[in-house]
């Protein structure tokens, strides 16, 4: 087994004790996972999460600093991971060493603060050479790149994740008077943390808040709360006559599913005067809705004869109502809010939700659907004799016809 493809996988509780000066001496690339995002900036050269996949199936030796090795990490297994890599870990806590396929005569139980400061010592020589390793890793990021730059660049109608996160990330920059630097986002729910994550880049720690190691949703309003206090709102957070400080701007990023957990919390922000944007990203479903986008759907399916689709259709357990109207319910609990479905209205909206100090602000995005698609979850494959995933269909439910009774086609 060669060991010349080295990965560092770090989380956020390396903050503090490893720079930019450390990767750019080792040039040895890191993987940070999504709480770690920051620690180091997201344009650095050795951050490879635009090459993620080629990453981690191609590392064969791989020192996980902080991080844990979950299902956010594939639990370190094939397919996603080599059959013969060997994982090395630090962590603080003891019972997570040598879980999964970490190796437990290779990984080291410490604070990573004493651990990373005699690494460095044991390093000082150490440079990675340039290799095939290091192409391969570039070309896979340049590839990736192209492809997330032609869906984020090609307007859309209806709107689509890529487009939508990409229009809100250049308007809310443009406003911001310290740039990037002075956003603080949060996120939650499925697609709409995952995509997110890469088009909202950050380069300082704690820049960006998701749903963790265990995936919790509902989270996301609370956390958007403490960030605003925090960064805003403690003795730490005021400005000094000597140093006055720029106000951070929180950023809420909302899956519809997501943000239905807390949604009360509006009502907290309103209360409090916090001026926190929130965006939903509104495709009524987890992962995918069951609407074709159009007027006609919502009129002729979702408005009429409610209780009778339910009775003679089966909906998917997935399935959200047709373009809630979370606008709607921002201002019955205090805040402002705006329903956006194309390009020109979302670039209002935020503009507008950024002059709004005196509160919260919901942005209600109607994105398309996703209908038809199929969800595939790797944790589905855990049980006896299935390690391929699990699939789950999303039915697409038929069209009316002209009298606009329903009828079925075997959904």
């Amino acid at each position: 087994m060669r060991e010349d493809l080295p990965l560092s996988t770090i989380s956020r509780s390396i903050e503090g004790f490893i720079g930019a000066d450390e990767g750019d001496r080792t040039k040895i690339p890191f993987l940070p996972t999504p709480q770690g995002k920051g620690v180091l900036p997201d344009d650095h050269p050795l951050n490879t999460s635009s090459a993620r996949s080629a990453a981690i199936i191609g590392a064969d030796v791989v020192l996980l600093v902080g991080a844990r090795l979950n299902w956010i990490l594939h639990f370190g297994e094939p397919p996603k991971w080599s059959p013969g890599v060997r994982i090395a870990q630090i962590d603080i806590s003891p019972e997570e060493l040598g879980r999964g396929t970490a190796d437990p005569t290779l990984s080291i139980h410490g604070d990573i603060t004493s651990v990373i400061t005699q690494l460095k010592t044991y390093l000082s020589d150490y440079c990675h050479a340039s290799s095939s390793w290091s192409n391969t890793l570039s070309t896979s990021a340049a590839q990736n790149l192209a492809i997330a730059r032609a869906k984020a660049s090609t307007p859309t109608s209806p709107l689509t994740y890529h487009r939508t996160f990409t229009l809100i990330r250049s308007t809310l920059e443009s406003l911001s008077p310290g740039g990037a630097e002075n956003l603080v986002y949060v996120s939650e729910g499925a697609n709409t943390m995952d995509i997110s994550r890469s088009i909202f880049t950050v380069s300082q720690p704690r820049q960006r808040l998701d749903a963790g190691t265990y995936a919790t949703m509902g989270v996301g309003l609370g956390y958007a709360i403490a960030a605003e206090m925090a960064y805003n709102h403690t003795h730490e957070a005021s400005p000094s006559p000597s140093s006055p400080s720029i106000r951070k701007r929180i950023i809420s990023l909302e899956g519809d599913s997501a943000l239905g957990f807390s949604l009360p919390e509006i009502e907290t922000m309103s209360r409090y005067r916090l001026p926190i944007i929130i965006f939903v990203i509104n495709n009524g479903g987890v992962y995918h809705g069951i609407s074709d986008n159009t007027p006609a759907w919502g009129t002729d399916w979702w408005d009429m004869d409610k209780e009778g689709k339910r009775r003679d259709i089966l909906l998917a357990s997935t399935a959200l109502g047709f373009e809630t109207e979370y606008d709607v319910v921002a201002r019955g609990l205090g805040g402002r809010g705006w329903r956006v479905v194309d390009e020109e209205g979302l670039i209002g909206a935020v503009q507008g939700a950024w002059e709004h100090r005196d509160g919260p602000s919901v942005v209600n995005i109607i994105v398309a659907s996703g209908a038809g698609g199929k969800l595939e979850f790797g944790w589905l494959g855990k049980g006896k004799g299935k390690r391929s995933g699990g699939k789950i269909s999303i039915p697409k439910l038929p069209k009316p016809s002209s009298h606009g009774n329903m009828y079925h086609d075997g959904v």
